[in-house]
């Protein structure tokens, strides 16, 4: 007769052991699979826009303004025109003569949001960074979260922006030209309820509004006074007037959280001014006219 030699199969705890060794192993390779194809999915978006970044700075160079976005709805204050919202579709794509075909988003096919100021010579395009894939494993102690966030990208200068209405000349405080919100069009809206999307943080374009993402964590400013001047733009020549202009923006964005980085570096050298030097706050003042920032006029 046979004997049979115990040492030659595995134990039931044996068993556990490998099996839970491959799970964990098939688990963690997995995320890394996620992970990678994440990873370069963003990779394709960045390569994207900035090649319809460059692309619609060399058309306005032979054009001497950018195109109007495609499916384009008006952002308004007081029922006149602050940006254009729409998407990098067909008809911007061909206008701009450089791209052998149009980019659309490579997980949802989508068109790149595109949001054009109201003197066509300022623009954001916003798409999205994916972040780890939420994954619950009983051999894993942690879930990984799923981080979307905004991408913006453009020459917007993420600080102030213009608008004419009723004789008045207005100047809002404005961090984005891009709204996660598809459902409102006036602007004060749109700010108050944190709708405006911010490059890093979690609000999404409203061209991302598919279900697939989560549309949350917007600039916070619900108290924020977004019109920081309302009047005769001649009033500032006036240094009284310039201070109080300087004072009211430095107040807004005080009461903003979560702007981006090149909003915060820009309040930062705001902040660096001296408002009782007549001479800084006039330079100041002076180089956001001339410069033509937000859309503002020449004095």
């Amino acid at each position: 007769m046979k004997s049979f030699d115990k040492k030659s199969a595995f134990t039931l705890i044996e068993l556990v052991i490998v099996i839970t060794i491959l799970s964990l192993l098939s688990t963690m390779g997995f995320i890394s699979y996620i992970n990678f194809s994440k990873g370069s999915r963003d990779s394709v978006r960045i390569t994207e826009v900035r090649n319809i970044q460059k692309s619609l700075e060399l058309s306005a160079i032979d054009e001497g303004r950018f195109p109007i976005p495609d499916k384009a709805r008006e952002i308004t204050l007081s029922g006149s025109v602050v940006w254009y919202q729409g998407t990098f579709g067909d008809s911007a794509h061909k206008a701009v003569k450089r791209l052998s075909k149009k980019p659309v988003d490579p997980s949802l096919g989508i068109e790149y949001s595109y949001s054009l100021l109201n003197n066509s010579q300022e623009y954001q395009i916003s798409t999205i960074f994916e972040g780890e894939e939420i994954t619950k494993s009983p051999f894993i102690s942690h879930t990984y979260a799923a981080e979307i966030t905004a991408f913006n990208i453009g020459n917007y200068n993420e600080r102030v922006s213009y608008v004419k209405s009723d004789g008045r000349d207005i100047i809002v405080a404005l961090p984005s030209i891009t709204s996660s919100d598809d459902s409102s069009n006036e602007l004060l809206e749109i700010i108050q309820s944190n709708n405006l999307v911010i490059h890093g943080k979690y609000n999404l374009s409203d061209s991302y509004n598919t279900g697939e993402y989560n549309q949350s964590g917007g600039v916070k400013s619900e108290d924020m006074n977004a019109i920081v001047f309302s009047g005769n733009l001649n009033e500032l020549n006036e240094y009284e007037n310039q201070r109080k202009f300087l004072e009211n923006l430095i107040a807004s964005y005080s009461q903003m959280s979560d702007v981006s980085q090149k909003s915060t570096d820009a309040v930062e050298k705001l902040n660096q001014i001296n408002l009782d030097d007549s001479e800084a706050v006039q330079e100041y003042t002076n180089f956001l006219m001339q410069n033509n920032i937000g859309g503002l006029p020449r004095l």
